[in-house]
């Protein structure tokens, strides 16, 4: 069984920042993020490796070098016995206080559709712990400190799972934060009598207003594009130091785009780790 301990609604900034590593050099790359992070929110790092066999008693020594690299020296390394990798760290990550789980992906797509490797994919099946993934794409150290939030929206409900999750990270490191949406331009031609983009803001609009009554800083863009990904990640790359925050199944009308079906397309392109967070209608 896999255990649930965070609830939407009282999320907070995590005092746990978990990061999986399997032995693989490109699965180090996840700690540079992960203890700037821990920095800025006062978290605790925690390493996870998953072992069928469980500990062998190496494991600490092995991962010395990558964790001085990246400055997380003395951080706990834990081993997890299991089977299955993605069942391991999601039960280990929801024993633990207010976690977050940061963790590599070369998020590739496969018939043009943007999927997840195959222990991120079934991770965020299992568990309602927010993932910060590091991308291909993401530099190294891009600053001591995040500044500013992109959180990617579509219109729906479920796309709006990632609000109080982006709320807590904005309220509590000061970040600024804008309320992207990203429209094709051609969807009129697929739904005559639309609205104008007024309209179609609405719901941008006002969660932008949730965000400033409760005292952050917040801003809403819409975008116009065919290709959201390619546009949410631009617009974050113009921005200082930023962090961008999405639902992984956020579907809505042919108004706007489908923010699930760009989520790891997003994570693949962007020079900054993007955090995932699992809707409630992802099974």
């Amino acid at each position: 069984m896999i255990r649930r301990n965070v609830t939407w609604g009282g999320f907070a900034v995590p005092k746990t920042i978990v990061v999986p590593l399997d032995g693989l050099k490109f699965s180090e790359r996840a700690l540079v993020p992960a203890v700037d992070l821990a920095a800025q929110c006062g978290a605790e790092v925690v390493v996870v490796t998953v072992r069928p066999g469980g500990p062998t008693g190496d494991e600490v020594g092995e991962l010395e070098p990558a964790l001085a690299g990246a400055g997380a020296a003395g951080t706990r390394v834990v081993v997890v016995e299991s089977r299955s990798a993605a069942e391991g760290i999601a039960n280990f990550a929801g024993s633990l206080p207010d976690p977050i789980i940061c963790m590599t992906t070369h998020a590739r797509g496969r018939a043009g559709e943007a999927l997840f490797g195959s222990v991120a994919e079934e991770l965020v099946r299992l568990t309602e712990v927010p993932i910060a993934f590091v991308g291909p794409s993401v530099l190294d150290r891009p600053g001591p400190r995040y500044e500013e939030l992109v959180v990617g929206l579509d219109g729906s409900g479920a796309a709006r799972a990632v609000l109080p999750v982006a709320e807590a990270f904005a309220r509590d490191l000061g970040l600024i934060t804008w309320l992207i949406e990203v429209v094709d331009p051609n969807w009129r031609a697929a739904a005559p009598g639309a609205g104008d983009d007024i309209g179609e803001s609405d719901a941008l609009h006002g969660a932008a207003d949730e965000l400033r009554a409760a005292g952050l800083d917040a801003n809403w863009e819409t975008l116009h594009s065919d290709d959201p990904a390619a546009e949410i990640e631009g617009f974050a790359a113009t921005l200082v130091a930023p962090i961008i925050a999405m639902t992984t199944h956020g579907r809505s009308g042919l108004a706007r785009v489908t923010v699930g079906s760009v989520a790891m397309s997003v994570v693949r392109r962007a020079t900054c780790p993007v955090i995932v967070v699992r809707s409630r209608g992802l099974h």
